[in-house]
């Protein structure tokens, strides 16, 4: 009861400081064109903001109205003027007969290329003179007025004069192109015309130039006369009305009003807002009391525990915190909630029928939380509800791999017959599927990293035991590596046969690796007259009757089950042990006796004791134990066809000798097994050198 109370309080207080900083807002989750589940009235007074993207196409279409300001360049004039006076003093200070000279002067200091019989007749200081007059003077003119070599689509500019910006009409300019053709054509004498057109061409330049500064703080002083905001909502004003679709500026308005609530929550809210605490308080009690009376009645033993108490607390508020860190991001989705995490968690340490009830009473813990959106939230309580019944059908529920494949394709199906079901756009239905594939995959995460362990606190024979007894530490795998080198790495290649083969008709790998890797560990008790530890076991075994021998080899399955036990191996191993060879025969002494006429009074002498294969992973140990003791021993160089024989043989075998009558495999599925342990086995023993074929087997 202690638990139940500190439970309900704690996922109370939670509430409590989602409600405060959300009242009125809670769970709103809407999207544009959802149908609205209720009125929102605005408590207060506020203003809707424009969003960033909308105040940057004003900025954008206010740079497209502004007119660039542009500025006359004094300058300019006076760099030209002080050009040409340089060239006309270029003239004096060289004498007649140094055209050319005169000619790459001019060239490398002004860029201006003047054909020699020009520079000829500059000689003349009257058309010097007269040049030099005639350019001046339309200099004084037109570069006083202003000329520009810019593109204008305007009657008029803004030119700024001083510090004032005055509109100038454009035909009192002059472009730099009629200013060029002006001098040329105004100047008509025949001497000295040719060398006013070369001079324009590369002196003159304009000197109306842009005001990039005072443009520039033109287009800021527009831009602070942006106004920010979107709409003003009044107090009382509705913000949604109930069954309406939900505009884009609905969304606006809600995202507003959560921001501006923050520190506005008046006395009249505060009472509202406890009233709601103590109402989850008392709602929450009575949820999680139901759900401890139900474990009480179905897993009576287990919730007794005080470890087991602790666990199912914590799994039940964990999905309640995960919800309350969603909420506090109010444009996060309901299906990003890793739901199924807890739900399958708890199934796993207690059990899938318990699960069903623990998926409903935390389902409605965490609906307040989503102001009761029963739309979304179903997603994520139908697909946990839906992997529990498939827990109830798997064999092994601890396999966690096909566990989450399960998970992952349930919520796919799941989420798709909703949004078919609620007309959702195509949009929407690809943002539920990104969002609830994040909380597949933090759920199935969370189940294969955390769910071992739990188990493991709780002292459950899980998986990890399994993964557990792999560890080559473990002190009879260092007997068997130590003690009986041979049958330890015969050990090794039959569990690699065995667990590929067990993943690919679905058993579990896990455990037919670790029965092939224990199968063998009677023979630690007399390791000499196994051929695989002593190549000179024949020696001992000549010395012995064949069915003395045989007795000899048959102990190794009881020592092994007596050595599981004795070390508390799970009983699923030692069922391999005790399986492994069946009821078959000890064929190389059998074949012995009959050799040397010894009368055979009683074939179980020559038998195992059994009992034959009674589940696939057993089965699987058996076949790829003889699989691969047979391809060791025979003395020929291996290739593909004669591997394949060895395992189609060793199969066809196992089945007329009815060895495999008892375990729950299908013809279907020893074919498949086949096919898998050819290419390992291949890789094994290809090109290796022959032995004798008579060589036991065992």
């Amino acid at each position: 009861m202690v638990f139940i109370i500190i439970a309900s309080l704690v996922m109370t207080y939670l509430f409590y400081m989602f409600t405060r900083t959300s009242y009125n807002l809670i769970g709103y989750s809407y999207k544009v064109g959802q149908i609205a589940d209720r009125d929102i009235i605005a408590p207060f007074t506020f203003s809707v903001n424009k969003t960033e993207e909308a105040i940057e196409k004003e900025k954008e279409s206010i740079m497209g109205e502004i007119d660039p300001i542009y500025f006359i360049s004094d300058n300019i004039k006076f760099d030209i003027i002080q050009k040409l006076d340089s060239i006309m003093d270029s003239f004096i200070q060289y004498k007649d007969g140094e055209e050319e000279q005169l000619q790459q002067h001019i060239l490398s200091k002004f860029g201006i290329d003047l054909d020699l019989d020009v520079i000829k007749q500059f000689r003349a200081n009257n058309v010097r003179l007269d040049v030099y007059s005639h350019l001046m003077n339309n200099i004084s003119n037109n570069y006083t007025k202003g000329v520009y070599a810019f593109d204008i689509n305007r009657d008029t500019i803004q030119l700024a004069v001083g510090n004032e910006i005055k509109n100038t009409k454009v035909n009192t300019l002059t472009s730099l192109g009629e200013f060029k053709t002006k001098i040329v054509e105004d100047y008509s004498k025949s001497r000295g015309a040719e060398s006013v057109k070369q001079i324009a061409d590369y002196l003159f330049a304009p000197n109306v130039l842009l005001d990039q500064e005072r443009t520039n703080q033109a287009i800021q002083d527009a831009f602070r006369q942006i106004n920010p905001v979107l709409t003003e909502v009044l107090e009382n004003e509705e913000i949604i009305r109930k069954n309406r679709r939900v505009t884009e500026l609905d969304l606006r308005k809600l995202e507003a009003l959560s921001l501006s609530y923050k520190g506005q929550v008046g006395r009249n809210e505060f009472s509202g807002l406890m009233l709601s605490v103590i109402s989850y308080l008392i709602y929450a009690l009575i949820l999680v009391f139901t759900l401890y009376l139900f474990f009480c009645i179905q897993i009576s033993e287990q919730i007794k525990d005080f470890k087991h108490q602790m666990t199912f607390i914590l799994l039940l508020l964990l999905n309640v915190l995960f919800v309350f860190v969603i909420r506090l991001f109010p444009s996060s989705n309901i299906l990003i909630l890793p739901f199924s995490f807890s739900v399958v968690t708890f199934a796993l340490v207690f059990s899938p029928v318990g699960g069903f009830m623990f998926s409903v009473v935390s389902y409605f813990l965490i609906l307040p939380f989503f102001n009761w959106n029963v739309l979304d939230s179903s997603i994520l309580f139908l697909t946990s509800f839906v992997v529990l019944v498939i827990m109830t059908r798997m064999k092994d529920m601890n396999d966690l791999v096909p566990l989450s494949i399960y998970l992952l394709i349930t919520f796919l199906v799941v989420v798709t017959i909703v949004s078919l079901l609620s007309h959702i756009s195509l949009e929407d239905y690809g943002k539920n599927l990104m969002n609830g594939a994040i909380s597949t995959f933090i759920s199935i995460t969370g189940i294969i990293l955390l769910s071992p362990i739990i188990q493991k606190k709780l002292d459950h024979a899980t998986k990890m035991i399994l993964l557990e007894l792999l560890d080559t530490n473990n002190p009879l795998l260092k007997r068997l590596a130590v003690e009986t080198p041979g049958t330890f790495h015969h050990s090794i290649t039959v569990g690699i046969l065995a667990e590929n083969a067990a993943e690919a008709i679905g058993a579990n790998p896990q455990l037919a690796r670790v029965g092939s890797y224990y199968h063998d560990i009677g023979k630690l008790e007399n390791p000499q007259i196994f051929v695989e530890n002593n190549s000179k076991s024949d020696e001992i075994h000549n010395k012995m009757a064949p069915y003395e021998s045989a007795s000899n080899i048959k102990n190794h399955v009881a020592e092994g089950i007596a050595l599981a036990k004795k070390h508390n191996l799970p009983q699923q191993v030692i069922d391999i042990i005790s399986q492994h060879h069946g009821d078959s025969r000890v064929a190389y002494f059998y074949n012995k006796a009959k050799e040397q006429n010894i009368p055979i009074e009683d074939e179980n002498h020559y038998r195992y004791y059994g009992p034959k294969p009674r589940t696939k992973e057993a089965a699987l140990v058996m076949i790829a134990d003889i699989v691969e003791s047979t391809a060791k021993v025979q003395m020929h160089q291996h290739t593909e066809e004669s591997l394949k024989k060895i395992i189609n043989d060793t199969v066809q075998r196992l089945i007329l000798e009815n060895q495999l009558s008892e375990a729950p495999i299908t013809l279907k599925e020893l074919e498949t097994v086949k096919s898998y342990m050819l290419p390992i086995i291949l890789g094994i023993y290809r090109k290796r050198i022959e032995y004798p074929k008579d060589i036991d087997q065992e």
